[in-house]
């Protein structure tokens, strides 16, 4: 049975001269696709690739549309290297997914997989769910399976800390040198004479570091303080030159005041 599955004439051979009709679906429990190409016998669409995720427990809370959006992302990246170079026709059963090129981001999510998707030659066709039924089934293939075969069937590219599309961890790896580099060199201390020595270890609980977050966050934050205190001193200066200012004119009215009213010796 698995033979015939990834044989001809179920499963065709991928042509690379060929443009590409990618089908997908989302669902809470999975994320399907398959992908088709023209045959030059019969002139019929063949499949030559199919295949299915598992969602994260995180993608499992998405809305219809991040999850129909999401399923595109496993479709693309599966023929990326022909996809790039020729013609994508992407079946979808979703109406937002349809006007993805009108789509208003509303998180670094949905921002990430429009801008990735846009490198594309692709055209968009809708069809009722109804229809969409080999990649509805493929995106329900995990519904009665175990915890433990859901996390083996997740895309491994999504676990990678490098990916641009759906990482599950920001931290890359070179930022995660330079945070253990920087945690190390707070752990020493430079004596007078230029040698660097390694503080004396005592046997006290370990405070919890702070993470590569927490780090950015703080310098955000104290970058925004800056910004604030160098507005607040921007603003105090010009209401003390507003002041003396006129401080100023009140003087000088005030002296022409008394050459007016005193009297010629």
């Amino acid at each position: 049975m698995k033979q015939c599955l990834v044989s001809d004439p179920i499963l065709k051979p991928l042509n690379p001269n060929k443009d590409l009709v990618l089908s997908t679906d989302g669902s809470v429990y999975g994320l399907g696709f398959y992908a088709l190409q023209q045959d030059d016998m019969d002139g019929m669409l063949h499949a030559v690739k199919y295949s299915a995720f598992s969602t994260t427990p995180h993608q499992a809370n998405y809305s219809a549309d991040d999850l129909e959006l999401t399923a595109l992302m496993p479709a693309l990246k599966s023929v990326q290297q022909l996809a790039l170079l020729r013609h994508v026709t992407v079946i979808t059963d979703n109406s937002h997914v349809l006007h993805v090129n009108d789509w208003k981001a509303s998180n670094a999510t949905q921002k990430r997989m429009i801008a990735y998707i846009m490198q594309f030659n692709m055209s968009l066709i809708y069809i009722r769910g109804s229809r969409n039924l080999f990649a509805d089934a493929l995106s329900r293939l995990f519904q009665d399976t175990t915890i433990q075969e859901r996390v083996e069937h997740q895309a491994k590219y999504m676990h990678s800390a490098d990916d641009f599309v759906l990482p599950v961890t920001t931290r890359s790896v070179s930022r995660a040198t330079l945070n253990t580099t920087t945690l190390q060199t707070a752990e020493t201390q430079r004596t007078p004479s230029g040698t660097i020595a390694q503080s004396p270890s005592l046997d006290v609980p370990q405070r919890h570091t702070a993470s590569e977050s927490d780090i950015v966050f703080n310098e955000r934050q104290s970058r925004f303080a800056r910004l604030w205190l160098d507005m607040i001193i921007a603003q105090s200066d010009a209401h003390n030159f507003d002041a003396d200012r006129s401080m100023l004119n009140s003087n000088a009215d005030t002296e022409t005041a008394t050459q007016l009213t005193t009297p010629d010796a």
